[in-house]
């Protein structure tokens, strides 16, 4: 037992047992830089152990038992309040890890110890206006959830699309996407390419016009197809100049830019691939051909 509540009188031991609002004493977990990652239950009065489905004495650690603290923001206000040790206060609506109600949360540190009391809305009548509210956060769930999942099935694609894809973000061109296949025909791994600048990544292409091609779809919005457009590509230890047959489109209003082949340039490249390897581009051309 806590020494806390062990200099505890019995009314006030009693108070905390009796009390309709949930009560917590918690200890942090320090990780080796001394940073509160995690806390441990000390104690779980008979109100905190309903509302948040706890046995009177945890085995596990808070985020053990409820991960999703940390994205609610929870893990922080308690080493907030535990660093501060003055009352602080904080609201949330967590529907997570089997709980769906609203929280409010009160914490202040005493001694070694994190001192938590909080109420939820779970089991008083809720008006109207409340049990509206509480749907309308339902229903964004669930569009963010659905969101999130038409998110991984789109990037699937494009992973998986044998056409090269890019997408770049930002007046820097900052690459966000870029499919295997376009990966290997810039001689880069995703790794070594991700979050950079499209020019950072592949400063060999730089000031060939691909700059200004790339301003002019951000700035207007109009789509720009190019055929045969020369850059040179170092690949494999050698430098290659490459012929690229592509569009450039600014999609949506966050103005991302993408690279993408069409389906008669993805001809072109499979006629093209021989060449790739060091022969003839088609037509008896030399250098390579490509599409981006």
């Amino acid at each position: 037992m806590p020494v806390l509540l062990s200099s505890l009188d019995s009314f006030s031991r009693s108070l905390l047992d009796l009390t309709l609002a949930g009560t917590l004493l918690l200890r942090p977990v320090y990780d080796e830089q001394q940073v509160i990652v995690d806390f441990l239950y000390e104690y779980v009065n008979p109100a905190a152990q309903y509302m948040l489905r706890l046995p009177a004495e945890p085995t596990h650690t808070m985020l053990q038992n409820r991960p999703h603290l940390t994205e609610a923001g929870v893990l922080a206000f308690y080493s907030e309040a535990y660093q501060a040790d003055r009352a602080s206060y904080y609201g949330i609506d967590f529907a997570h890890d089997g709980l769906d109600s609203y929280y409010q949360l009160a914490a202040q540190r005493q001694g070694e110890l994190l001192l938590v009391s909080f109420t939820d809305t779970a089991d008083r009548n809720q008006g109207s206006v409340e049990v509206a509210l509480r749907e309308s956060q339902a229903r964004e769930r669930a569009a963010r959830a659905e969101a999130e999942q038409q998110r991984q099935a789109l990037q699937r694609a494009f992973e998986q699309a044998p056409v090269a894809i890019a997408v770049y973000r930002g007046p820097q061109y900052i690459i966000e996407l870029a499919n295997p296949t376009v990966c290997r025909l810039w001689g880069r791994t995703a790794e070594q390419i991700l979050g950079l600048g499209l020019f950072e990544a592949l400063p060999e292409v730089a000031g060939m016009g691909y700059e200004e091609l790339l301003d002019g779809v951000m700035a207007t919005g109009v789509p720009y197809v190019a055929h045969a457009m020369p850059a040179v590509h170092e690949r494999e230890g050698r430098r290659d100049t490459v012929y690229w047959d592509f569009v450039y489109v600014a999609a949506g209003t966050s103005r991302y830019c993408r690279l993408q082949r069409s389906r008669a340039p993805l001809r072109l490249l499979q006629r093209a691939l021989p060449a790739a390897d060091g022969g003839p581009a088609p037509g008896g051309q030399g250098g390579r051909r490509g599409v981006s």
